[in-house]
């Protein structure tokens, strides 16, 4: 089974006001923790639920892109990639690398 485990740009708010998260594969995917860890924690979850979205609209779950400098690694809880792998075997959907990679 392949990886789920993207990449995200972590951009701190400010002096002690936590962290925005994006994701570069999932444009949907926008989130904020209060401390690091916290901002993996919610980037996680959102990744779990852009994939589920994903699922739910029949839409393309994206390769994961290579992770650029001052990026982190995320991956969705292993539920969801046995979820998201089984999607992408049954419906035939060959998952393609992100539009946003380059």
């Amino acid at each position: 089974m392949r990886a789920f485990t993207y990449a995200v740009w972590m951009a701190p708010e400010g002096k002690d006001s936590g962290y925005v998260v994006t994701c570069r594969d999932f444009p949907e995917v926008i989130t904020q923790g209060e401390t690091l860890q916290d901002a993996l924690t919610e980037a996680a979850d959102a990744l779990e639920e852009a994939i589920a979205g994903r699922i739910s609209d029949g839409r393309e779950i994206p390769t994961p892109s290579d992770a650029k400098c001052g990026e982190r690694l995320v991956s969705v809880p292993p539920s969801m990639a046995l979820k998201a792998a089984a999607y992408l075997a049954a419906s035939g959907h060959n998952s393609r690398p992100s539009s946003h990679s380059a």
